[in-house]
């Protein structure tokens, strides 16, 4: 297969901030040293947007200051990662957007192993690389902190089950290569993805790529059921690698119902609060009819079994149910909106709830 043609591409990157400024030297540093930058032969117009959401630390002085070329929209207060992000892929007019957190740490060779796929076909929504954890160690000689790559992933990309959790594929894992021939996938945890402009175009919903309703969590798996809907590919290039920053702990025992519980009471009570709320808005806006009735059992047993919990255990989370009800006729008229035009789609999505994955 020939190389893609990467002479005429236009490419933005996107990062959103809240008071991220320990993060931001490594991530800059990775984004400056990626090779479709500092190879001759690769001429990409490239825009690097940042929104800054109310951070009250340095963020934006220490980009304005060693980062002029960034263009830096600032709000005055937290308005959400997906209205953000939106917020930051608006800012240009570009072939192809990267998302990218900023706690995140790319390989020198990231983005050119993206683009190049996903040029291949027109069809490919998003394409993401393999992601490892990665952690700040003391500074030996410096007294700054270090980064620590490591081999233990953070995510290869989303699986859905049949009652509708979604999990991060491979997540705590040793990468030992197990995964290396994972090409398709469900959908991406939005922390170094890679989008087709049109998709995004084409999936968007009151003008809106990310569910401004969603304000954070699980704004990424409703983008990936919206592209799979409309016919397009979500594809894993595990020979690009990035680095995400998170607490790095081996997964013993996978998928146990008291591993569930356990993870879940590890969150802090806002990530609990925006997970379950918007979790039950992605199976109002995106489950067809036929796919909702194939699954009926599934479903509701796996969401009376965490309404249950949290009547014993996490009450004052009922009120995400609330707000789930308040936001139900606003997320009825964008389901019409998107499903009016894809519904018939509905059995490509559903191959993901039956398959492990497709490798290629």
């Amino acid at each position: 297969m020939n190389k893609p043609n990467l002479s005429k591409l236009t490419l933005s990157i996107c990062l959103v901030t809240w008071n991220s400024e320990k993060f931001l030297p490594g991530l800059f540093e990775s984004i400056f040293k990626q090779t479709i930058l500092t190879k001759e032969d690769y001429n990409v117009a490239v825009s690097i947007n940042m929104v800054d959401s109310g951070s009250f630390d340095q963020s934006v002085a220490y980009t304005q200051k060693n980062y002029p070329e960034i263009h830096v929209l600032r709000n005055t207060q937290n308005l959400g990662f997906a209205k953000s992000y939106n917020q930051a892929i608006k800012m240009s007019s570009t072939d192809y957007v990267f998302v990218v957190n900023a706690d995140v740490v790319l390989e020198e060779d990231y983005l050119e192993k993206l683009l190049n796929v996903i040029q291949i076909d027109n069809k490919i929504g998003a394409v993401a690389g393999k992601i490892l954890r990665a952690q700040f160690l003391d500074g030996l000689n410096t007294g700054l902190p270090d980064i620590e790559k490591t081999n233990i992933f953070d995510s290869c990309g989303l699986k859905a089950f049949r009652n509708r959790r979604i999990i991060n594929i491979a997540e705590g894992e040793v990468d030992s290569g197990q995964y290396d021939n994972l090409r398709e996938v469900f959908g991406f945890s939005a922390c170094a993805v890679l989008y087709r402009r049109q998709a995004l175009d084409d999936v968007a919903v009151t003008q809106e790529y990310f569910d401004e309703d969603f304000f954070a969590y699980k704004e990424d798996v409703d983008l990936s059921y919206r592209l799979l809907l409309a016919g397009y590919k979500n594809i894993l290039v595990t020979e690009a690698v990035a680095y995400h920053f998170r607490s790095v702990k081996k997964i013993e025992k996978k998928y146990s119902n008291w591993q569930v519980a356990k993870s879940y009471r590890q969150k802090r009570r806002l990530i609990r609060f925006f997970s379950y709320k918007n979790h039950l808005l992605c199976l109002v806006k995106n489950e067809t009819t036929r796919n909702f009735l194939k699954d009926f059992f599934y479903i509701v047993w796996y969401e009376l079994r965490k309404f249950i919990y949290l009547c014993f255990f996490d009450i004052q989370n009922l009120k995400a149910l609330y707000y789930t009800i308040k936001l139900l006729p606003k997320m009825m008229r964008k389901r019409k909106a998107f499903l009016s035009q894809y519904a018939e789609n509905g059995e490509i999505l559903r191959k993901w709830l039956v398959k492990k994955y497709i490798g290629i």
